[in-house]
């Protein structure tokens, strides 16, 4: 027969007709004028339990391996190139006897329905380790779909239940049309990256990546030119910190297939890296496999003496491994910071600014502020909104402490982080700095398949590109037990006539975003956003103008109010508010719902004298607040009149307000003042003090005659001791002269007031 399997399973790359013709030997340092590191930190041995035939594709599996071998079983054999008798391919396990991997048991075949009558080759097991997606030909029923020309290979999906292999179904993106095959699992089982040769792709066998959404796989997309080459993509292994390996034949490799990795750098991949001897050579290497903290793993070859046997290799690295490293952040103390709610547009048209005090002495008006501190410390950070006519406080809208510190971190220092390719560049990781942590030996990863070791290194990069540049400390904790840290910095390379002051600083801005945790507004600013007290507040919420606090109660009428109740009609009456937590009472004005409308009161009162006016909040349903409205009824009387007017519509009025509080809150207290002038009674029959009581009794009468008409229960109302008063001018036998002066004095006043 000629060349079946070729056709058949030309893209697993294992089999003999295709990895039997080996490329020209290439040094194992260099490809053309680009030098491939060798990894000295990589130990390579030949497991014990390969075959005479072709061994591939190791997948770690419960306590040992499952692989792929065309070794001789109970399957029927086909015939391929030369009319030699070879078996098709199946999927084995083979249990590990000790830890370090020297003894094995011996391969058996997977048990249920992973191996079928075609070829049958082991792919990606998910987290559970209960379902295997694995590669077999379209078409599998029949022992003479083999032979078909057109059964290209495909994805299929099998469960473990009951003990065995069950219930395989295809991967939905397979087609009989073009090959799918080789796939991995990505991250949480939801990603799926495979080969195909399906139109579109950049060349041969490219990587693909689908989506598990709304339960089912979604259409695959291409990884791009950025991955994929004009050559052929095989065998993709993404390891759980997103590094993405795979085997190509692309011009670069040693010979035949070689092992490349890349990641994902500011959500693109970078261009991929040749891993270098030994997990490469001169031969076909590929189906790479590596543990999760990156110390062992496995990958195939058919570098030995014979070129159609592919054999299993163990790798470890010696050197430790570090993972989970963090991006480390830049120690300039330098920061832009802005409320994370607020624009200018929420002033409209008003005289208001943003004021922001920064703890150092340093203010800065505007929606962010770019500020560097000079030394390290604890500042105290306010953002005020300011009255730009008067510079007064007008809304304090955030204060919180920022702590300046160097950052406690492993950290990489260069010159720049844009350089030249071909530029020798100096490493250091002196300002390594962690709390009670002794560094002692620094390992360096460049992100191009070189490493190095010291606490100061150099290093030259040979082509332009994004790298990844990771450090690794090994060192003592502060009870001497072995402890290590690491950290990341990318670096950018560039052609030398790329390297232009434009190109470098708009560079600069996006390695920023990528050296700092945080999003950068402007390189080399740290943005600390904060969140006003505006963007926290309730929808009860509303604003006043704070006139004074105070530990005593106040009358409305106290002479301090004075020019603010000229204000009545514009702003409303005062208010008294009883704070349980501070025990002080807040007298308001101008009750509103937005901030900004407070501003004419708030301007006001300050051109009136209030200097410790300054706009405050409360939430009406803050039952730590006690909000008493004012209710006052004030009647000026004629010479020695003791009565109230039974048409005074005030009175009435008073009357109405005091029924409703009655209704809502259930209990009232009133104070009555009346008071009398130092003019004599005419008859003598009564001194002053008693005038002004009298005035007092028949208020209070006619008070409670009238709420009684309208059914209120008296005992719902709670009055004061009578604040009986004689004031004003002492009398010189002047009332007609100056009866203006006097009868100011001669009044009633009732007054709701709160407990305390």
């Amino acid at each position: 027969m000629q060349r079946i399997l070729v056709v058949l399973f030309f893209f697993l790359t294992l089999f003999h007709s295709v990895f039997a013709q080996k490329k020209d030997k290439k040094t194992a340092t260099t490809v053309g004028a680009i030098e491939v590191p060798v990894n000295k930190d990589v130990s390579l041995k030949l497991l014990p339990f390969n075959t005479l035939h072709s061994d591939f594709g190791a997948v770690p599996y419960k306590d040992g391996l499952i692989f792929n071998s065309n070794m001789l079983n109970e399957n029927i054999v086909t015939y391929i190139e030369d009319n030699e008798k070879l078996p098709l391919f199946d999927c084995y396990f083979v249990r590990k006897k000790d830890s370090l991997g020297e003894n094995w048991g011996t391969p058996r075949l997977l048990k249920g329905d992973v191996n079928s009558l075609v070829h049958d080759v082991v792919g990606t097991l998910n987290s559970e380790g209960d379902v295997l997606y694995f590669t077999r030909n379209y078409l599998f029923d029949k022992i003479s779909d083999v032979k078909k020309s057109d059964n290209y290979l495909s994805i299929f999906r099998v469960e473990f239940k009951e003990g065995k292999w069950d219930k395989v179904t295809r991967f939905p993106q397979s087609s009989k049309f073009f090959v799918t095959a080789h796939p991995s699992f990505g991250a949480n089982d939801s990603t799926m990256y495979f080969v195909s040769d399906q139109p579109g792709g950049q060349g041969g066998t490219d990587i693909y990546v689908s989506y598990y959404r709304n339960g089912t796989w979604q259409q695959a997309h291409n990884l791009g030119p950025e991955v994929n080459s004009p050559y052929n993509e095989r065998f993709p292994f993404i390891h759980s910190d997103g590094t993405l390996f795979f085997s190509s034949d692309r011009k670069s490799s040693l010979g035949g297939y070689d092992v490349y990795y890349t990641e994902k750098i500011g959500g693109k991949w970078v261009k991929p890296i040749n891993m270098g001897p030994p997990v490469n050579s001169d031969a076909n290497d590929f189906s790479f496999y590596i543990d999760k903290p990156r110390k062992i793993g496995y990958v195939s070859s058919n570098r030995g003496l014979d070129p159609n046997d592919d054999n299993i290799y163990q790798f470890e690295m010696n050197s430790p491994a570090f993972t989970g490293c963090p991006v480390q952040i830049d120690e300039n103390f330098c920061y832009t910071f802005f409320e994370e709610n607020t624009t200018l547009e929420d002033f409209e048209d008003l005289p208001l600014s943003y004021l922001w005090d920064l703890g150092d002495g340093t203010q800065v008006r505007g929606v962010t502020a770019d500020h560097c501190y000079t030394k390290e410390g604890i500042y105290d950070i306010n953002l005020y909104i300011i009255d730009s006519l008067s510079g007064e406080v007008f809304w304090s809208e955030a204060n919180y402490q920022l702590e300046v510190k160097k950052q406690e971190q492993v950290y990489i220092n260069t010159p720049e982080d844009t350089v030249a390719v071909g530029t020798e560049v100096a490493f250091s990781g002196h300002k390594t700095r962690i709390k009670g942590f002794l560094p002692q030996k620094f390992y360096w990863n460049f992100g191009d398949g070189f490493r190095s070791e010291g606490v100061e290194v150099n290093h030259m990069f040979a082509e332009p590109g994004l790298y990844r540049i990771q450090l690794g400390v090994e060192g003592m904790d502060e009870n001497g037990n072995p402890d290590k840290h690491c950290g990341v910095k990318y670096l950018l390379v560039m052609g030398e006539k790329m390297l232009t002051k434009k190109n470098k600083k708009r560079q600069e801005k996006f390695l920023a975003s990528l050296n700092s945790p945080f999003v950068l507004n402007s390189y080399p600013y740290l943005r600390k956003g904060i969140s006003g007290i505006s963007a926290t507040l309730g929808s009860d919420v509303v604003y006043s103008v704070l006139l004074k606090a105070s530990p005593q109660k106040l009358l409305p009428d106290d002479r301090f109010f004075s020019r603010a109740n000229e204000y009545r009609s514009a702003f409303g009456n005062i208010m008294e508010i009883y704070d349980l937590n501070t025990q002080n009472y807040l007298y308001t004005i101008a009750k509103k719902d937005k901030l900004t409308d407070t501003y004419p009161a708030f301007k006001t009162m300050k051109d009136e004298g209030y200097q410790e006016a300054i706009v405050t909040y409360r939430s009406e349903s803050d039952s730590s607040l006690i909000v008493y409205t004012p209710i006052q009824y004030k009647f000026y009387y004629e010479y020695g009149v003791v009565e109230v007017k039974e048409d005074d519509g005030e009175f009435n009025q008073f009357v109405n307000e005091v029924e409703e509080k009655i209704k809502i809150e259930g209990e009232v207290r009133l104070l009555i003042e009346a008071s009398a002038s130092k003019v004599p009674v005419a008859d003598g029959s009564k001194t002053n003090y008693q005038l002004a009581a009298e005035r007092a009794r028949e208020s209070k009468k006619r008070l409670i005659e009238m709420l009684k008409e309208r059914s209120v229960d008296i005992e719902k109302i709670v009055f004061e001791e009578d604040r009986v008063l004689v004031q004003g001018p002492e009398y010189n036998n002047d009332f007609e002269e100056n009866r203006e002066a006097y009868e100011k004095y001669q009044y009633v006043k009732v007054v709701r007031i709160l407990k305390g």
